[in-house]
């Protein structure tokens, strides 16, 4: 394994036009100079194509990967650049990286971005006006990349190489695990979004952003995140089999959980609430609704068909408390939601459902337990209904 520390000169590296060494005296590859290589054979094309049309080089093995390091200061990005294959781009607690309007940073390799609650690391805008592009990660190697205490803020989508990246955060075919970072103030249509990969985000904090999280085609956890006054939704699933667990979602301007596109989620042990709708379940998705606080809402949770090439949508509600909201259950005329031992403002047909709003009531009806002051999410009574209910 190579070790590029921090280089003052080009000695032992491809010099010309290809290798670039950047005001941070790290080496990068300019992205316009990157080709993208293209398959050997029809069989090759199949296998190493990528979901976005772009065809990739062979997998990295272990051991042949160079590391480049990113101090833990002030780095200007001035342009879009790219970390190359087979680089993991290392950067160091306390790092900040200020990018110009439109610049990105796109990762064919690897990177790591473990930062500190006393030294974060920073990823924002040149001048705190202007946004700047994504942190893109498109590569085809299954090492996993790290970002922890990071914050994240003023991003704006970008396309690169003819592949538009909607998040300030973006993983295709990727790999992922953010802890305890930060998304604010972000101008892309989403905070964070992944591809064709199933991400692990938690401990994390979402505010002032559209869309928050959105999960297309891929699997994953959010666990124990906050999110606040986004504008649209929270977290947003496509075509996902996404565990959402123990979050706190307030305030969202559209919906808490978007569950669209034949995906088939957990929902489970969260706060949801003050959205337009708690969780909506539509174009034959089927969702698991487990142990949820679902309160002031405009609607708790509302099934239906939104694109016709799909259809309805399908739900179990168990053991969730609805309250306060406009209206707890709305569903069309194709939807089907099967409940039980729920709390809910109106009478719903299925076992051990309560109708009482009062939480006198509720505590004596057996199914939950009332902890905090927001509802019964973390019941002690899951024996009663098993883990995951059919």
């Amino acid at each position: 394994m190579t070790e590029l520390g921090i280089v003052n000169s080009l000695t032992g590296v491809e010099q010309g036009d290809v290798w670039t060494p950047k005001q941070s005296g790290q080496v990068w590859k300019r992205v316009r100079q990157l080709p993208v290589p293209a398959a050997r054979t029809l069989e090759a094309a199949r296998e190493s194509a990528h979901p976005d049309g772009v065809s990739l080089a062979e997998p990295v093995a272990a051991g042949d990967w160079t590391i480049v390091r990113m101090p833990g200061r002030v780095h200007d990005m001035v342009e879009t650049v790219a970390v190359p294959p087979a680089t993991r781009l290392i950067i160091e607690p306390g790092a900040t990286l200020r990018f110009a309007p439109g610049a990105s940073l796109l990762i064919r390799g690897a990177i790591e971005a473990r930062g500190t609650a006393e030294a974060p690391i920073r990823f924002t805008s040149a001048d705190g006006e202007n946004t700047w592009g994504v942190l893109a990660i498109n590569s085809i190697s299954k090492a996993t990349n790290h970002f922890r205490h990071c914050l994240f803020e003023r991003s704006a989508n970008a396309v690169i190489h003819g592949v538009p990246f909607t998040g300030a955060l973006a993983p295709h075919s990727s790999p992922c695990e953010v802890e305890k970072c930060v998304f604010r103030d972000i101008e892309a249509d989403d905070a964070f979004n992944s591809k064709y990969v199933s991400p692990r985000i938690v401990g994390c904090v979402f505010s002032n952003n559209l869309d928050a999280i959105d999960i297309d085609f891929g699997g994953g956890v959010v666990a124990d995140c906050e999110f606040r006054n986004n504008q649209d939704d929270c977290i947003d699933l496509s075509s996902s089999w996404a565990t959402i667990e123990g979050n706190r979602l307030v305030s969202g301007g559209d919906k808490g959980v978007s569950v669209g596109e034949k995906s088939r989620p957990r929902i489970f042990n969260n706060l949801i609430e003050k959205a337009a709708m708690g969780i909506a379940v539509k174009d034959l998705s089927d969702a698991l609704i487990l142990n949820n606080t679902i309160i002031n809402n405009r609607v708790g949770v509302a099934l239906y068909e939104k694109k016709p090439s799909f259809g309805p949508g399908r739900a179990r509600l168990v053991n969730n408390l609805l309250r306060d909201n406009g209206m707890d259950i709305t569903t069309d005329a194709g939807s089907v939601i099967r409940a039980r031992f729920n709390a809910l403002s109106a009478k719903v047909s299925g076992e051990g459902n309560l109708s009482n709003r009062g939480d006198e009531a509720l505590s004596r009806g057996g199914s939950g337990e009332l902890l905090s002051d927001y509802g019964w999410a973390r019941t002690n009574r899951l024996e009663r209904i098993g883990h995951y209910p059919e």
